[in-house]
């Protein structure tokens, strides 16, 4: 995957590749200038990657010697995941025209997903040393540099890179994978400089201001990102990527609400482009917006059915929503495709636990041991389990096994919390700090909160105390599909006047 991910970043950083098509070619159209090659890029860049790719395999057929065709095939599948047919397309770009640099590029970028990095090497050398090799060239050689030799290979490949930008420092493309090859091997902090330096050589390539946007996210520096972001946008107002960009960065600033606007103008501008889509469902989610979320996700699933991540997250909103049966459903979809997925595993079992599904989740715990045996969750599923059936003195047991292995796992001590408020011995302010333990072990959790606001709200008698916390349940994204919480809300404020 990560290769894949390098690959994707190198034809990005690199669109000469596809661009450099002669300007009278066979395939070119007379009515437009825009040559058939760049419209199948121009179909890649709007998400139409199926159409792409044929009209692709269509210009190859048609002009088995355009070397840019060729090339821009190879990146189509191997931006789709298709590693094999990517390198057999590489193998067969290289019989037609054997001396084309694209070729020899899109040939180690092959070679280089599937991990041959001595053939990647090859493919690439003649290119390499030739004057002025293109910067792809350069990249691919980098990263062969990187797996041929994982303790020096990566400061091998970054002085390739570096030697060839002391020579001409004025090329964007350059500084571009430079940057790149840099955040390959998570130096955020290092991959900022050659990327601001190819935005500023490229103003109106939208993919290095994209790259330095994440290169200042990675780096941790979202007022920076942000403000390149929003640098992009006035400058390529009419960009999806770069709105796309300055969405993330609210995102990473931990704003979900404010990015949707962004991701939604992104989503309109290239409403076929899944990426695009799958982080304005995420955001939506975040920002507890459940019904636009489950639609949005439920649209993007359509263009990517086997996208596990994003079936995932569809199954977390409704459950979310409080739609437990539909939520499995799409777990079970994931589990028949990966039997061993065990964030799959977990959240089935957590909804058969609540739905009290003794035997499924029995089955799925038991596959749990087995597949994350030192995994703190086991028990803890176990100890829910136990006391969803009223066995108190094995949940008991089992959150002992839990909370040895993990002592701040917050949904453990949480269930601790609600087993000691069924003690007649605990003492009401026992309870209330059994269940800021919960809270502390994970100020993000939001259920602690609820379970805290009730027992403030219907045991403490302390109602401030109670809105603060379902206030702080609401803020943190905690599911009310029918309004219950936001009514102690409004029924608290009006008590408290607060």
């Amino acid at each position: 995957m990560r290769l894949l991910l390098i690959a994707a970043v190198v034809v990005a950083a690199a669109p000469s590749v596809l661009a450099g098509d002669p300007p009278a070619v066979p395939g070119a159209d007379p009515s437009s200038g825009v040559s058939r090659v760049e419209k199948a890029r121009l179909l890649l860049d709007e998400g139409d990657r199926e159409k792409a790719l044929k009209d692709l395999e269509g210009i190859v057929q048609d002009l088995p010697t355009h070397p840019g065709a060729h090339a821009a095939l190879v990146d189509a599948l191997l931006g789709a995941g298709e590693n094999a047919k990517a390198l057999a397309a590489a193998r067969t770009a290289l019989a037609q025209c054997p001396a084309a640099p694209e070729v020899r590029i899109a040939l180690g970028k092959a070679l280089l997903a599937g991990v041959d990095a001595a053939g990647a090497r090859e493919a690439v050398a003649a290119v390499v040393a030739a004057p002025n090799p293109p910067a792809a060239a350069l990249r691919v050689h980098a990263e062969s540099l990187v797996l041929l030799d994982p303790a020096g290979g990566a400061a091998a490949g970054d002085k390739v890179l570096a030697d060839a930008l002391a020579a001409r420092p004025a090329e964007a493309a350059l500084h571009a994978e430079r940057s790149a090859f840099l955040l390959a091997r998570g130096k955020a902090a290092e991959a900022a400089a050659p990327a601001r330096k190819a935005a500023e050589l490229a103003p109106q390539e939208p993919a290095h201001r994209v790259l330095l946007v994440r290169a200042l996210l990675l780096d941790r520096k979202v007022p920076e990102a942000r403000e390149a972001a929003l640098t992009a946008v006035q400058e390529l107002p009419g960009d999806a990527s770069v709105l796309h960009a300055l969405g993330r960065t609210y995102e990473e600033g931990g704003e979900a609400a404010a990015a949707v606007p962004h991701y939604e103008k992104a989503t309109a501008l290239r409403p076929k482009r899944l990426d695009f889509r799958r982080s304005l469902a995420f955001a939506l989610a975040k920002g507890g917006q459940w019904k636009d979320a489950e639609k949005e996700l439920r649209t993007t699933l359509k263009g990517s059915p086997q996208d596990v991540e994003l079936r995932m997250h569809l199954g977390w909103v409704l459950n979310r929503s409080g739609k437990l049966n539909e939520a499995v459903a799409e777990y079970e979809a994931v589990l028949r495709a990966h039997p061993d997925n065990v964030r799959a595993l977990w959240s089935c079992t957590d909804i058969w636990v609540l739905l009290g599904k003794q035997k499924e989740a029995e089955r799925a715990l038991a596959r749990l041991g087995t597949l994350s045996p030192k995994d703190s969750e086991v028990p803890r599923l176990h100890a829910q389990l136990a006391w969803k059936m009223g066995k108190v003195d094995e949940a008991k047991l089992e959150l002992d096994r839990c909370l040895g292995l993990d002592p701040k796992n917050a949904r453990a001590l949480l269930l601790k919390s609600q087993i000691l408020e069924t003690d007649e011995d605990a003492t009401d302010e026992d309870i209330e700090k059994a269940y800021q333990a919960a809270i502390e072990a994970d100020p993000a959790h939001s259920w602690p909160h609820l379970y805290l606001a009730e027992f403030y709200d219907e045991v403490m008698a302390k109602p401030v105390e109670a809105l603060q916390s379902y206030r702080r349940y609401l803020q943190l994204g905690g599911p009310d599909p029918e309004g219950s919480v936001r009514k102690s809300v409004e029924r608290l404020e009006k008590e408290t006047g607060k």
